[in-house]
């Protein structure tokens, strides 16, 4: 059986998926013929919507209506909706040099700013936000090392990219290049995608069997991702550290079935735990402080007691 992979550009307004197959790239229409489809779903008492169906009942149905959901996944994970890569192809390698994004900056920002005052104010209302772009662009080519002049293609993904503005800061800031309009801005992405899923399925096509794509991991996801993780092994420490010095009180008081129990299945619990995060380390150390600091005061308690009882009859029998 022929095995096929596709490729999906989840994007903030539309979402395409486009297949690698007979030695070209087919982007796959939806069941209403349309290559791409609106990026909402929606929930009733009776059924689940996607795409048009979805956004088409969402100003009734807001509460189980879903949309800009890149945005919020661009919040956990870092992924930018504004984006810029600096790549070089060459013998069949394409390489990512660097990539700049911008996760609170897209196609919504622009449309909420338009839709708040009058469309003949457009330029002079974003200017701020389409020198953003160019920012971002300046910050891709820091990274790569790269210089404007060394650019031969620009291209386009998105349908912001076809903002006038937008297309006519970039051909200035690149000395009157002329942008890529061989492919469909709004198409780009999904194309990509299609390629690099063929290449994992282990398609073996003429046109695509000696293409290699090298990428680079965002720094600003390293960071993110290095800082959660600090954080995790620090929460784990300080469990594993509690619960050693409680061992050692253990040892040195008779404690009482409770505490011994709680604490071996946490040091067990720890040694076994892959996943737990910063969070459920945390909660499990407040949970065992409770069990032992109730336990540990009911022993000193006793302790105390018995001690003062031995004392009162030590004072008896001595006369004292």
């Amino acid at each position: 059986m022929d095995r096929k992979a596709i490729g999906i550009d989840l994007g903030m307004v539309y979402s395409s998926v486009a297949v690698f197959q007979h030695g070209k790239i087919e982007v796959i229409p939806n069941k209403q013929s349309n290559r791409k489809t609106p990026s909402y779903f929606a929930f009733t008492n009776n059924e689940r919507l996607i795409g048009d169906a979805a956004k088409n009942q969402a100003a009734l149905n807001p509460t189980n209506t879903i949309f800009d959901a890149q945005r919020l996944l661009g919040h956990k994970f870092d992924d930018p909706t504004v984006q810029v890569d600096m790549r070089t192809i060459e013998e069949g390698v394409f390489e990512v040099k660097s990539t700049a994004g911008d996760i609170y900056l897209s196609g919504e920002d622009f449309d909420k700013r338009m839709v708040a005052h009058f469309v003949q104010e457009f330029i002079k209302l974003n200017d701020s936000l389409f020198y953003s772009t160019l920012e971002t662009v300046e910050r891709a080519l820091r990274d790569a090392r790269m210089d404007k002049t060394s650019i031969h293609e620009i291209l386009f993904i998105g349908g912001s990219t076809r903002i006038p503005q937008i297309q006519k800061l970039l051909q200035d800031f690149f000395n009157g290049k002329e942008l890529m309009k061989v492919i469909s801005s709004d198409e780009a992405a999904v194309y990509g995608a299609a390629v690099q899923a063929a290449i994992q399925a282990g398609d073996k096509s003429e046109e695509i069997k000696d293409l290699l794509l090298l990428d680079v991991t965002p720094i600003s996801l390293y960071k993110k991702e290095e800082k959660i993780q600090c954080d995790r092994i620090e929460a784990k420490n300080l469990l594993e550290s509690y619960c050693f010095n409680m061992m050692e009180k253990i040892n040195d008081t008779k404690s009482d079935d409770k505490i011994n129990i709680n604490v071996k299945k946490t040091i067990d619990a720890i040694e076994n735990i892959l996943y737990a995060t910063k969070e459920e380390f945390e909660c499990k150390l407040r949970e065992l402080e409770t069990i032992c600091s109730l336990a540990m005061m009911k022993i000193y308690h006793t302790e105390d007691r018995t001690e003062k009882i031995s004392k009162a009859l030590s004072d008896d029998i001595t006369g004292e």
